[in-house]
């Protein structure tokens, strides 16, 4: 699950659940981008969402989505993380990361949207499985 919030107040979420660690499988997808400028919500219909992570100097999640007329991408850096593990009649990892944004586009059948519209923003990206 994500939440980034941008500096004109128009705030990105998203969520997907996934069964293990390095699962490209999600049983439940939503992607709904709230356009504070326009007043306007743009919501995916059942997104096919993809999430990745590149290991440098900094952790890097990258979310892809898209749906019949409409295509998002966001780059997410951390900046930091708190890691909890629940263990007893099963395990389960949950990890909360504070966000960045690093490049955001996100492309309807009407227009374009970019970081440059929006400007900086904050949020949370958190990734849990069992």
């Amino acid at each position: 699950m994500g939440r980034i919030i941008f500096q004109n107040s128009s705030v990105v979420s998203f969520f997907c659940l996934k069964t293990w660690k390095d699962s490209k499988n999600y049983f439940r997808r939503s992607l709904t981008f709230c356009d504070q400028k326009n007043n306007e919500i743009i919501r995916f219909d059942n997104p096919k969402l993809k999430i990745s992570k590149r290991k440098g100097d900094t952790l890097l999640w990258l979310v892809e989505g898209k749906d019949h007329d409409k295509d998002f991408r966001i780059m997410l850096e951390t900046c930091a993380e708190k890691q909890f593990a629940m263990k007893g009649g099963g395990s389960q990892v949950y990890i909360k990361y504070a966000v960045l944004h690093k490049e955001l586009r996100l492309k309807t059948k009407d227009r374009i949207v970019a970081l440059d519209d929006l400007g900086g923003g904050v949020g949370t990206f958190e990734d849990a499985y069992w």
